[in-house]
């Protein structure tokens, strides 16, 4: 489960900073993808925390004029207390990633196995990245043991070929 909330909430961050808040929905599909169970959950929680970490870095960076902004937002709308506004914000993160990880949660069976080794490709692309760099950087003696690429390679061929077996090999047999 860490690992999807860890996946989703870091698409949610980096789409929302990119493109704008709209497309945090990206970061609910990827944890709905990846959760068979409750896929909608993983999503509100992955594109909540992204909106709350956002809403708690304008208040690190400046927090008065944030307080200000929020002052005036809650004027316009009614007098609403300024507490309110990051809360009812982080809200609507919510919802939106609930929508996502139901989205990505129907859209497992048809995304999840190409998703899966497009993710062991650029795993092993980096994997390789590194040792190429820690070669390159100090000479070592050859490797006796098998490498890192080796064993995610025997653990994908091990996985049992069920609906679930995204989070077999993710989270082990924790049913």
């Amino acid at each position: 489960m860490t690992l999807r909330l860890l996946l989703g909430t870091l698409t949610a961050l980096a789409f929302h900073l990119m493109f704008g808040w709209t497309w945090s929905i990206a970061g609910g599909i990827i944890a709905g993808i990846l959760g068979s169970k409750k896929g909608w959950l993983a999503g509100g929680i992955a594109v909540g925390l992204s909106w709350g970490l956002s809403v708690a870095h304008a208040f690190i960076v400046a927090s008065a004029p944030t307080q200000r902004l929020l002052n005036l937002i809650g004027g316009l709308f009614g007098g609403i207390p300024s507490v309110l506004i990051p809360v009812i914000t982080v809200l609507i993160g919510v919802l939106l990633g609930i929508a996502g990880g139901a989205l990505g949660s129907s859209a497992r069976p048809l995304v999840a196995p190409p998703f899966v080794k497009s993710m062991l490709h650029l795993f092993r692309w980096i994997v390789q990245f590194f040792e190429f760099m820690e070669g390159k950087l100090m000479r070592r003696p050859p490797r006796t043991t098998p490498s890192i690429l080796q064993d995610a390679q025997k653990t994908a061929k091990a996985l049992p070929p069920s609906e679930d077996w995204l989070d077999q090999g993710l989270e082990g047999n924790s049913e």
